[in-house]
């Protein structure tokens, strides 16, 4: 169909005006459909010109709409003009009936009386949606229709359309939205995310923990062994061990000051000892921590109340 067409269908039934789709005129007629309003109006602009000047139309109006798969959209409705019903009344031989007029401004949506406020929606999802083409029309209907569980795929969608290299339509994000095109096997989701992630803590957690086990069984041997050192050899051996720890430290070490080699040869020569020491395995130390971790939670839980002896079952005296 074509503007003139489109205005010669008018009929005296008609209550404003002739309507013709804008994508099924770019359909059949040698022109690249657009999605963009602008582009599209000044597209039309070229075809209109014409027949407005020749008197054909005398006005027109845009209304959004959108088409099965979401993409913007628009009727275009006429007015008729003089020599639109000097044909009419040619053709039919009965005259026609002049229609109100309805001048809007471009690209308006006409309210409609029965509508409700816009359903309560995703906005972050819904500035996805409309900014990569989708009309708000048709996202605000999927979002609202989307159980809030399924929102996600709808997210996981927006971030696979923007992965797909090179121009993409609307009609393929509208696709992937309605489950009509399956991810590619390599695209990882946000529940994926979540999981690998998830995974990574734990794993984390657990080279954290062990780490923390092992420092803490370090200062446990240092600790005991100090401690049987001090209770089975004599001072006079330990101070024999000490000198000569010191002696074979003394030229590796000699920038350090006497206290500093001090220090060292005594935490060796307790060391040189380790081996002689009935000490705890790393897994035992770890089992002996758990029990005593527990123990400790059983002494800080709050104690029932011990209830007071019935006085008339005690015995009396005298």
């Amino acid at each position: 169909p074509t503007p003139a067409a489109s205005v010669l269908a008018y009929t005296d039934s008609c209550t404003n005006a002739a309507r013709l789709r804008y994508s099924e005129f770019c359909a059949q007629a040698p022109q690249s459909r657009s999605l963009n309003p602008k582009h599209a109006q000044s597209q039309m602009a070229k075809v209109h010109r014409p027949h407005l000047k020749s008197d054909y139309i005398s006005n027109l109006h845009w209304q959004r709409t959108t088409d099965e798969q979401g993409r913007p959209d628009w009727f275009i409705h006429y007015i008729p003009g003089p020599k639109a019903f000097a044909e009419y009344q040619a053709f039919t031989g009965k005259p026609a009936k002049t229609p109100r007029p309805r001048i809007t401004s471009a690209l308006t949506q006409q309210p409609d009386r029965g509508a409700t406020s816009e359903p309560s929606v995703d906005k972050e999802l819904l500035s996805k949606m409309t900014d990569r083409g989708v009309s708000q029309t048709f996202a605000v209907k999927v979002l609202s229709d989307t159980p809030p569980e399924q929102l996600e795929h709808i997210a996981d969608s927006l971030d696979y359309f923007d992965t797909i290299p090179g121009q993409k339509g609307t009609g393929l994000l509208v696709d992937l939205i309605r489950r009509k095109i399956e991810f590619a096997a390599n695209f990882v989701t946000r529940a994926q995310r979540r999981q690998h992630e998830a995974k990574h803590q734990a794993q984390l957690k657990r080279h954290q923990d062990r780490q923390h086990l092992e420092t803490l069984h370090t200062h446990y041997k240092i600790r005991t062994t100090r401690q049987w050192v001090d209770e089975n050899i004599s001072q006079e051996d330990f101070a024999q061990k000490l000198e000569k720890t010191k002696a074979t430290l003394n030229p590796k070490y000699t920038k350090m000051s006497p206290e500093q080699l001090r220090d060292l040869a005594t935490r060796a020569a307790y060391g040189a000892f380790e081996h002689r020491v009935p000490l705890m395995s790393l897994d035992a130390f770890a089992k002996d921590q758990e029990a005593q971790q527990k123990a400790q939670e059983s002494l800080e839980a709050p104690s029932e109340t011990p209830t007071t002896r019935d006085s008339r079952s005690t015995p009396q005296g005298g």
